[in-house]
């Protein structure tokens, strides 16, 4: 079995919602980061990062650019 290096979670319209229910069963020992792609509006992607990061064990940050991905972090 290949043990993946990166989980990525890419959504669109909705994607708000469905990460609120995907995100809070990520296990925090997944070994590997977790990217999310999401289009939102200027401004809003800090304030869904900290969201999720309220309601699930898994580590949420906004990234900047240059920012080193670490296992078991959502960005």
């Amino acid at each position: 079995m290949v043990k993946p290096d990166l989980v990525l979670i890419a959504t669109s319209t909705g994607g708000p919602e469905a990460l609120v229910e995907i995100i809070p069963k990520l296990n925090k020992n997944l070994g590997v980061p977790v990217v999310v792609v999401q289009h939102t509006l200027e401004g809003y992607s800090s304030k869904l990062a900290n969201r999720l990061d309220d309601i699930s064990d898994v580590n949420v940050v906004e990234t900047v650019e240059h920012e080193k991905l670490q296992p078991g972090n959502l960005f």
